[in-house]
């Protein structure tokens, strides 16, 4: 299948895929029976989470507002003022966390069962140094909100910025507001103000917009409205599968072969159709030897006695197609991947790539749980950060349409900057296949590679998007295959072989 086929397969097959649901699971059985039937190394790494994030947002959106609306109605108490600033004070801390898909308050959310797909392909022997390379995209779709979507991102941007930057100037206000100084009631031309009120009610109505924030993401969760996400994710992983197909086929067909522990982790059912439909089922003895139907082994071997006076000719068959056929299957690749999953291309134009991978051990990994603050990230780095430390953390992730970029910082307001290396491999790889890319100069929100970066990883995110700042359907219900194009996620498999070659 070409890349584009994939994404409208993934869309179709499995539909909206929101963390910890059934389709999650489904689609995470399916990438991983494709990964295996390539022969690469597949592990699911289980782990739980919460179901959405839109709990925990709003509570740490309106928990703030408790110490800010209150402060007024304990005044006259001076021990309570101070409570108050401390809270607010730990609240603030709790949101940027939030916001940077660190929450706290995840742990005592609902939760659910959510799954990484972990697939390697080692090209170095043993005791050999190996450089890491992980490429990254994610299995679940996001949960859509009234003001998160397509056409409200940027507002809904723009208020995430403005809450954060507005608790932090009312920390300092309610700390001047417990002083009670005396000359904050003052008389102005025969009036009397009371400026200690008029802050407070600066305060009150400018909590408004967490306010709004704290209920658009109560919605969020409340109305469990998805979208079906064929450029949010399945772009990600028809790139990877493609990827795997190319690197696959340059290596002759298909990787080393591994004991795989797919099976036995997720126990995937069988696809009859698929194994049906597969144009690689490799060909009986009968069929590579020209045999009919009427060939009766038992009495021919009769009529030749032993093999030192077998002779081709003796059981009917004609030497020369015997030996042509015998040749052909020797020097065909054999491709363990089913006819479905075969990519009919010529690699996408990359030729020579098998000796360009050598000392490199390649993981293509599935995260699970992605608009759940990052989770499977989370979960994958807890288990395996030691083997990958120095690894480079690749996430492809909207890659569907639109203009190749990646994200310069992430995780707003408080960010974290791409890996440098990241950056500079990405622009050698796209000068190598005449690509355009470029910074994203605005900030993202998080994505698979900020957890990576906040541990100070060489990761980042390469992603495409409009004119807007935004990807094409981001976050929509309309995200179906045809907001994506074939092109695009051509030239994005193109980037991601060469980027890998360049590693």
């Amino acid at each position: 299948m070409t890349p584009h086929e994939l994404v409208v397969d993934i869309t179709e097959r499995f539909g909206a895929r929101a963390t910890t649901s059934a389709s999650e699971r489904h689609a995470a059985e399916w990438f991983a029976q494709q990964c295996d039937q390539y022969g690469l190394r597949v592990e699911v790494q289980e782990f739980d989470t919460p179901r959405s994030s839109g709990f925990g947002q709003a509570i740490l959106y309106f928990l703030p507002l408790i110490p800010i609306l209150a402060s007024r109605f304990t005044q006259e108490i001076t021990a309570m003022n101070w409570v108050w600033i401390v809270l607010l004070l730990v609240s603030i801390v709790l949101l940027a966390l939030q916001l940077q898909g660190r929450g706290i308050l995840n742990r005592i959310l609902p939760k659910g069962p959510s799954q990484n797909v972990i697939s390697r392909c080692n090209t170095t022997s043993a005791g050999e140094k190996q450089r890491k390379v992980v490429f990254v995209s994610h299995l679940d779709t996001p949960l859509v909100s009234p003001l998160n979507t397509e056409s409200t991102a940027r507002l809904h941007r723009r208020l995430t910025d403005y809450t954060f930057y507005y608790l932090l100037a009312a920390l300092p206000i309610l700390v001047f507001l417990a002083f009670d100084f005396d000359f904050m009631e003052f008389t102005l031309f025969d009036v009397a103000i009371d400026l200690q009120l008029w802050l407070w009610v600066l305060l009150a109505v400018l909590s408004v917009i967490p306010a709004i924030l704290g209920l658009d993401a109560l919605l969020m969760a409340l109305l469990h409205k998805q979208s079906p996400g064929a450029n949010d994710s399945a772009s990600g992983l028809a790139v990877l599968l493609s990827v795997i197909d190319s690197v696959a086929r340059e290596r002759g067909g298909s990787f080393e072969p591994f004991e795989s522990a797919a099976a036995s982790a997720i126990s995937p059912a069988p696809d009859e159709q698929l194994r049906q439909a597969s144009d690689l089922e490799q060909p009986g003895l009968t069929d590579w030897l020209e045999l009919d139907d009427m060939f009766d082994a038992r009495n021919a071997g009769s009529n030749i006695g032993n093999w030192e006076n077998f002779d081709s000719t003796t059981a009917g068959i004609d030497p020369a197609t015997a030996a042509a056929s015998a040749r052909s299957q020797v020097t065909q690749p054999m491709r363990s991947i089913t006819g479905t999953m075969t990519n009919t291309s010529t690699g996408h134009g990359f030729e020579g790539f098998s000796a360009m991978l050598e000392g490199k051990e390649v993981w293509f990994v599935a995260t699970g749980a992605r608009h759940a603050d990052a989770s499977g990230m989370q979960a994958l780095l807890f288990e395996y950060g030691e083997e990958l430390r120095d690894a480079l953390i690749v996430n492809f992730e909207s890659v569907g349409l639109g203009n190749l970029h990646w994200y310069a910082r992430e995780a707003a307001p408080l960010t974290v900057s791409i890996s440098s290396r990241v950056m500079s491999l990405a622009k050698r790889a796209a000068r190598e296949k005449d690509l355009r890319i470029s910074a994203f100069k605005g900030v993202a929100g998080v994505t698979d590679a900020t957890p990576a970066l906040f541990h100070h990883q060489k990761a980042g995110t390469i992603t495409r998007l409009m004119s807007s700042g935004f990807p094409e359907a981001y976050r929509a219900v309309d995200d179906f295959a045809d907001a994506t194009d074939p092109s695009a996620l051509d030239e994005t498999v193109e980037f991601a072989l060469e980027f890998l070659a360049q590693a």
